[in-house]
């Protein structure tokens, strides 16, 4: 069963903590005091695994809208300004998260995430526009009731990750994404796959991390299921990598091509679950040594 939101990075140090380690609690330690020292070393170990130069990343610590990120290699697709076409969804908040979090619970029921096609049948438009006002206002409701379905609730989840702002892993580090993706498809053991999204997922805003986190569970606990859901982790990535990773103002052919490509990187993540949420070794002891430093 998922666990309630906190929003607080310290607190989620025993879930995701698999040794006898302090890492979470040193990185942590290092983020709150020295962000931009923390922002720095997790880049720089971001250029070591994918062979990056990030001497012009510009990014600031705990910014969502950083897109004025530039990378020394020539992104997989770029990014398309539509005229006229802004992103006017809403952004993602800590109020938002936590109405959202109801239907993240209550999908991840033992009787509801074995529901053949959860995620890919629709349910009834009617019920999930009233479903999705009821959360807008911030009301507690009782999913448990029977009145909205599984796949109401799924696909309003859906609808709510696409229509904010910016896609939940930002369009910061897309380039590394389209990297990642290339890897993906010519190295698909390579350790340094996941080593790469541990270290992306590091630098998203609080917010994001939060939910990614929540979503990614669930996912993997649908994919475990999927002899009797019938949605494995690139099924549930197909749906998904629109509204995770992919730019939001991209045209409609540009987007159908460019979720194909990046749907290798979902369903990685979706497979690899909250294993995603660790510190990578290499990282942990660089940030040990900071600290060895400032005794």
């Amino acid at each position: 069963m998922l666990r309630c939101l906190n929003f607080n990075m310290e607190t989620d140090i025993g879930l995701l903590q698999c040794d006898s380690s302090n890492d979470w609690s040193l990185a942590k330690k290092l983020k709150s005091e020295d962000p931009v020292q923390f922002h720095t070393l997790v880049r720089m170990h971001l250029s070591f695994v994918l062979d990056l130069n990030t001497d012009d990343c510009d990014s600031q610590p705990e910014k969502s809208k950083l897109r004025s990120v530039k990378w020394s290699f020539v992104p997989f697709t770029k990014k398309t300004k539509l005229p006229g076409k802004t992103s006017e969804g809403p952004q993602l908040t800590k109020d938002g998260i936590s109405q959202v979090y109801q239907l993240i619970e209550f999908l991840s029921k033992e009787e509801n995430i074995v529901q053949e096609g959860i995620f890919r049948r629709t349910g009834k438009l009617t019920r999930q526009q009233e479903l999705k006002s009821h959360l807008t206002s911030g009301e507690i409701i009782d999913l448990n009731n029977g009145y909205y379905s599984v796949h109401d609730c799924a696909s309003v989840l859906k609808t709510y990750l696409a229509d904010l702002q910016e896609p939940l892993l930002t369009e910061a580090y897309f380039p590394a994404y389209c990297q990642i993706a290339e890897l993906c498809s010519h190295k698909p053991n390579d350790d340094r796959l996941q080593q790469a999204l541990q270290l992306l997922v590091l630098l998203l805003p609080q917010d994001n991390w939060v939910i990614l986190r929540d979503v990614l569970q669930l996912l993997n606990l649908v994919a475990s299921r999927q002899i009797e859901n019938k949605m494995s982790p690139e099924n549930l990535a197909t749906l998904f990598t629109p509204h995770l990773l992919c730019p939001r103002k991209l045209p409609p052919e540009a987007l159908h091509s460019t979720s194909q490509s990046l749907s290798k990187v979902v369903a990685l993540m979706i497979s690899v679950g909250l294993d995603l949420f660790r510190i990578p070794t290499a990282l942990a002891t660089d940030i040990k040594m900071y600290w060895e430093r400032r005794k």
